[in-house]
């Protein structure tokens, strides 16, 4: 015959013991399913950093630097040169917003890839920095070709959003931690 244990059978000590077994029990398992879930979120955004680096800095990040030089190169002209005609300023405008064009389908559409927000925020700043480029060209009041006012305009210009967008790429973790400040421009700029 079985026997069975009732409460009244066992000690106080006993029933401690037995309650205290049943909590690590249950804190062993809450601890397993965090742990678990913890690692399989951690292992996503390894995956997602490892991607970014091959992707796009290991192979394609020389686009970057190569359209910054070429924009320069670019906007040479504008410098050295008093005498620039309207139709000057709108083939150097051109051939601006081309070579944006090529970056875009070559470097930043690859961003999507990686992270929806990362590709906006970059998108959002190379916009910026051919946006204002474009309305300094046409503005007629600005000295370009004098070497300081080039230089306040243009180049402070192109360096500030170089930086800006170098550390877009440097601080970038995997989530969206990075650029959390770029949020409300990006909202802003595409009107979400």
């Amino acid at each position: 015959m079985m026997f069975i244990q009732t409460s009244a059978d066992l000690s106080p000590f006993e029933i401690i013991e037995k309650l205290s077994t049943i909590i690590i029990a249950a804190c062993t398992l809450v601890l397993s399913f965090y742990i678990y879930y913890y690692q399989l979120k951690k292992d996503n955004k390894n995956l997602k950093l490892d991607w970014y680096k091959v992707i796009i800095i290991e192979s394609k990040f020389e686009d970057f630097f190569n359209f910054f030089e070429g924009l320069n190169l670019t906007l040479i002209p504008m410098k050295n040169n008093p005498n620039l005609s309207v139709n000057d300023k709108e083939r150097i405008n051109t051939a601006m917003v081309n070579s944006l064009i090529e970056l875009r389908l070559d470097f930043i559409t690859l961003l999507l890839s990686v992270d929806d927000m990362l590709y906006q925020c970059v998108l959002t700043q190379f916009d910026e920095l051919v946006d204002g480029i474009t309305t300094k060209l046409s503005n007629e009041d600005l000295n370009l070709n004098d070497p300081e006012i080039y230089d306040e305009e243009i180049s402070k210009h192109i360096s500030q959003y170089r930086t800006q967008l170098l550390k877009i790429f440097v601080e970038f973790r995997g989530d969206n931690d990075s650029y959390k400040r770029l949020i409300k421009r990006v909202k802003d700029y595409f009107n979400w």
